[in-house]
């Protein structure tokens, strides 16, 4: 009956629960963290609509009073106009910088799925060590029915059925305990997540993404570099602004029209140390994506040879506990009919239940591992 009982919980969990990739999604869309990314790319828009604006001109009016009691005025209006090749690197540098702000965003939500997606995993495992102590409690039912019916029959003693309940009591608690667990696994999930969600599919499995890796980290290092480059350019730039000036002067002689431009001359402020600082910041910036890059590179072939380590641990622990299945029924069988101590069942159902608790272990550490792995490959959907 407990059997069925546990066969209907899985499946309404399939058949009700929110599946992952939705839950995700909707996580993704309540992050403050990552709508308040969003908002900073949209500012650093601005900003460069802002930086790219002309200056208004200028206009001067002034009026004029001579010896000869006659009047006059003079008008002069100036421009100030940005040399478009200054216009054009600003425009790169904004560009560059906005890029930069995507992909904070991309880290942001890549490191939110990957907290999420821990998160979950411990949910699952939560949930499976419970199914687990349920089918455990099954099998020290049947163990204690049978010490029951051979105690009955003079076959055991009443230390063999004083053991035989204690473990029923064992399991019993057992079970309230993993109740606990999965119900602060959940809540620690939905609380990260910022949903309340009566039940999640427990069915969802994290695979290694095989798509062109884009190390967000790496990404992130390069636009610095652009950035740096760019910095450098504008500095480098003797002369940003000139100035266009149309003026107008009446005297009582002649009127006088003219028309010039004022350019600045750079001569003592060359801006050659924010060049030098520039230049070494970019050296720097260099040196540090190689470094990254070896290093995550290594970091990732480590990571897939040890998720295939854990993969092949398991296809051998799957055997070992079929073959734990058909000795406890073996042993079961030798046990009903006296030929077996109580013991040597209690042993080979410990056996069992050892062997699957470190199943779910290796389906825990596989999955942090191919979290881990996608994270770092810069993965910023559920897949």
């Amino acid at each position: 009956m407990q059997k069925q009982i546990i066969l209907f919980v899985l499946l309404a969990y399939t058949l009700y629960a929110i599946e992952f990739d939705k839950f995700a999604q909707k996580a993704l869309k309540n992050s403050v963290d990552i709508n308040s990314k969003k908002l900073d790319i949209q500012i650093s828009r601005e900003q460069k609509n802002i930086s790219l604006k002309y200056k208004n001109p200028e206009l001067t009016l002034q009026a004029n009073s001579f010896d000869s009691l006659e009047s006059g005025y003079n008008i002069e209006i100036n421009q100030p106009i940005r040399l478009w090749g200054v216009t054009h690197t600003k425009e790169l540098l904004f560009d560059s910088k906005i890029e930069l702000k995507k992909l904070q965003l991309y880290s942001k939500k890549a490191l939110f799925l990957k907290e999420l997606s821990n998160l979950y995993i411990e949910y699952k495992k939560a949930y499976y060590y419970l199914e687990l102590i349920r089918q455990e409690k099954e099998i020290v039912d049947k163990i204690y029915n049978l010490t029951k019916t051979k105690y009955s029959d003079g076959g055991a003693s009443k230390l063999d059925l004083l053991k035989a309940s204690t473990l029923i009591n064992q399991a019993k608690a057992d079970i309230q305990l993993a109740l606990r667990n999965l119900l602060i696994a959940k809540s620690d999930l939905q609380i990260f997540a910022n949903l309340k969600i009566d039940d999640i599919d427990i069915s969802y499995k994290f695979k290694v993404v095989q798509t062109k890796i884009n190390i967000l980290d790496i990404q992130k290092l390069k636009e610095l570099q652009n950035i740096a480059i760019l910095d450098n350019q504008l500095y480098s730039k003797k002369i940003k602004w000139i100035n266009l000036y149309f003026g107008y002067e009446q005297e009582p002689n002649q009127n006088i029209a003219s028309l010039g431009l004022n350019i600045p001359i750079k001569i003592f402020d060359t801006n050659s140390a924010e060049q030098q600082i520039q230049s070494l910041k970019l050296k720097n910036l260099i040196l540090e994506t190689t470094i990254q890059k070896d290093r995550l590179g290594a970091k990732i072939l480590s990571l897939k040879q040890i998720i295939k380590s854990y993969e092949d641990e398991r296809a051998e622990y799957q055997k070992l506990i079929v073959s734990n299945n058909e000795l406890l029924n073996l042993y079961n069988q030798s046990y009903k009919i006296s030929k077996l101590n109580l013991i040597n069942l209690l042993d080979i159902k410990s056996q069992l239940i050892q062997n699957k608790k470190h199943l779910i272990w290796l389906d825990t550490k596989q999955q942090n591992l191919v979290i881990e792995l996608n994270y770092i490959q810069g993965v910023t959907d559920v897949q």
